[in-house]
């Protein structure tokens, strides 16, 4: 019960590890999205190109840009999906392994005090 224990919390420390590094990576690419976007609007303004050359240039670029930002977040949304899904069977499966050792621990206990009461009632007789 022990080892399943230890195993337990280390499949949790694990989890949460994961989680963080994909939390880590979403910042990363959502950063990436708005640093691109800024980048762009910026390197257009300050290109020396007629007004509407500029806004042509802004009206592609922010298109672009709503592309990348629409699948990255497909992409996040995904992975998060994906996450919560191994998160619930993982819970699912501790549940139902605390569940079976607490069940192996009632049955233990139940046979130890058949044993005890054995015990106890085969003492008087030899002392007789």
């Amino acid at each position: 019960m022990a080892e399943e224990t230890e195993r337990t919390e280390a499949q949790e420390e694990q989890q949460a590890e994961q989680e963080a590094r994909e939390s880590a990576i979403g910042s990363m690419l959502l950063g990436l999205g708005i640093g691109a976007l800024v980048g762009a609007v910026v390197g257009l303004l300050l290109a020396p190109q007629p007004g509407a050359d500029t806004r042509k240039s802004l009206s592609e670029a922010a298109g672009r840009v709503k592309g990348r930002t629409e699948q990255m977040l497909s992409e996040i949304k995904a992975k998060l999906e994906e996450v919560s899904k191994y998160s619930r069977e993982l819970a699912e499966t501790v549940r139902s392994r605390v569940a079976a050792a607490v069940e192996a621990g009632k049955e233990a206990a139940v046979e130890k005090k058949q044993e005890l009461e054995a015990m106890v009632e085969q003492e008087p007789q030899s002392e007789s």
